[in-house]
């Protein structure tokens, strides 16, 4: 389905519940490490963990968008 046809989807649906379908767009809070912390990992892990750290963070972020996509 695409975009436009699930939107028109959306709004029916949320017509038929009673209520009135905006175009207002929510935010996901993404997770973010206290900097304190970040930076005592920062100067304690080596290379191969650095690696491993960034990748689960691309996969946090990549999700939220997904998230926010199929929304």
């Amino acid at each position: 389905m695409k975009k436009r046809e699930s939107n028109k989807v959306d709004e029916q649906l949320i017509s038929n519940l009673g209520g009135k379908a905006t175009h207002e767009a929510a935010l996901l809070p993404l997770p973010a490490t206290p900097k304190s912390l970040a930076n005592a990992m920062k100067q304690s892990v080596i290379e191969a963990e650095k690696q491993l750290i960034a990748a689960k963070e691309d996969v946090i972020i990549e999700n939220a968008e997904i998230v926010c996509t199929i929304r």
